[in-house]
């Protein structure tokens, strides 16, 4: 295994831009637990990522992808995103967090945060936001968190019972009860979040920040990655259902507002978009395709 700090030379060195493996990424000073929850979040997000843009290509007809790798001071970021006529504009991001980033994170060992958010052509559907992050630190604190829901613009039944119906039966085979999280996703943190500008979530999907705590365990780490996955199938489904569908004005005019609602909300409300991440990491990978005002 490859010593972190060497695989991060190699790395600049050879102009690698994809994150390092769990194989390559030196977990040797973690706890037992938290490096076998951080080699699952590696190996799921490998996986799902490369499922992401497998299926986009399909769907799109092409597999090119915009990419963007930069580095703050104290976090790296790789990016890709593509376009097409079925996904208007889907984007994976990946991010690093190597040294302090406050008030979120101090003295990081391992911390990752990797998402996918799809903005579908079609108006009949809105977009979706996909979270998973995973963090331990040198004083031995952790925790893995996620959060996964689309923003309907036309809200239809079959669709939000397609994806109200995936989380029930996700959650009910991991014996947990999806209510409270729905609560959050809808509520969100008001301590955090400024209500006049905040995102509007179908509520079919789970919030699964606190509360509550939610320690880097391979378990529950396992059970995130399971949330991020059905919410991801459900959502594709119904984009898939809808790709054809003919549309108007009226839903036309719900595509706008949902669009011009999230970004706003990334702008205004969202703490880590309007604070922490930099505005061209969250707008290329997430922003709108367009938006109307």
């Amino acid at each position: 295994m490859l010593n972190r700090r060497h695989a991060l030379a190699l790395a600049a060195a050879t102009g690698l831009t994809r994150p390092l493996t769990a194989a390559e990424t030196d977990l040797s000073t973690l706890a037992p637990e938290q490096a076998a929850a951080a080699r699952e979040f590696l190996a799921f997000t490998s996986r799902i990522d490369a499922d992401f843009k497998a299926r986009m290509a399909k769907l799109n007809g092409t597999s090119a992808l915009e990419n963007k790798t930069f580095k703050t001071a104290n976090t790296g970021y790789i990016i890709d995103v593509g376009r097409g006529p079925v996904i208007e504009k889907g984007g994976a991001m990946m991010i690093d967090v190597f040294a302090d980033l406050p008030p979120r994170v101090m003295d990081p060992v391992f911390n990752r945060f990797y998402s996918i958010d799809i903005h579908p052509k079609t108006p009949w559907v809105g977009m979706v936001h996909l979270a998973f992050t995973l963090g331990v630190d040198k004083k031995g604190r952790h925790s893995v968190f996620g959060w996964m829901d689309y923003m309907p613009t036309m809200w239809v039944e079959e669709d939000l019972a397609t994806m109200r119906d995936a989380v029930d039966v996700y959650f009910k085979s991991v014996g947990r009860d999806p209510k409270p999280h729905r609560d959050l996703i809808c509520a969100g943190d008001p301590a955090e979040t400024v209500a006049r500008w905040r995102r509007k979530p179908s509520c079919m999907g789970v919030s699964l920040y606190p509360p509550p705590f939610r320690p880097a365990t391979l378990e529950n780490t396992t059970f995130v990655a399971g949330a991020f996955e059905t919410v991801y199938e459900a959502y594709m489904t119904i984009v898939e259902r809808r790709a054809s569908q003919a549309f108007g004005p009226t839903e036309l005019a719900a595509q706008a507002a949902m669009r011009k609602n999230w970004l706003e909300d990334q702008l205004f409300s969202d703490p880590f978009a309007s604070g922490l991440v930099p505005y061209e990491a969250w707008s290329f990978a997430s922003g709108p395709p367009a938006v109307n005002w």
